[in-house]
């Protein structure tokens, strides 16, 4: 069996050859390396301006729950639907959001109410909006006993 030196096999055929990178590759693979840490910096900058566009949709959707119930509340009989619109309006605790609120009646008797909300901002200098809308009943108050009232198994 013969023995051979390992160290004598990794030696490199040319021993006057220089060893390491060349200045061509490292300026390439820093080139490669600025291209993909760009795009990934582009990718935060676009999650950044989605999150922020999600947030301020988020806020107009629960401001809009909390206007629609307040309407809704407004609306009995007798309370003529022009003292509810709104325009320009502020919603206390939505520092920067405003609001339109047009009512238009359904029906006839005004039991039946369109309402057309639009929640406006402002983002970077331009004017932002969303629009809701829904259709709401007026609470007509019954004469005498509810008939949707629980019932006693007292009473007759």
């Amino acid at each position: 069996m013969r023995r051979t030196n390992v160290a004598a096999q990794t030696k490199c055929a040319n021993p006057k050859q220089p060893k390491g990178f060349t200045l061509i590759e490292i300026l390439v693979a820093l080139f490669v390396l600025l291209i993909g840490l760009s795009s990934a910096f582009a990718l935060f900058a676009a999650a950044t301006a989605m999150h922020k566009r999600a947030t301020d949709q988020s806020t107009a959707a629960i401001m809009s729950d909390s206007i629609f119930s307040q309407v809704e509340s407004k609306l009995t009989a007798g309370v003529e639907i022009t003292r509810i619109a709104r325009t320009n309006a502020d919603l206390p605790g939505y520092e920067g959001y405003k609001y339109d609120l047009e009512l238009i009646p359904v029906d006839e008797n005004e039991n039946e109410i369109f309402v057309r909300l639009t929640i406006l901002w402002r983002k970077q200098g331009r004017a932002r909006s969303q629009v809701f809308s829904t259709i709401l009943n007026r609470h007509i108050p019954f004469k005498g006993r509810d008939p949707y009232a629980p019932r006693s198994s007292f009473e007759e």
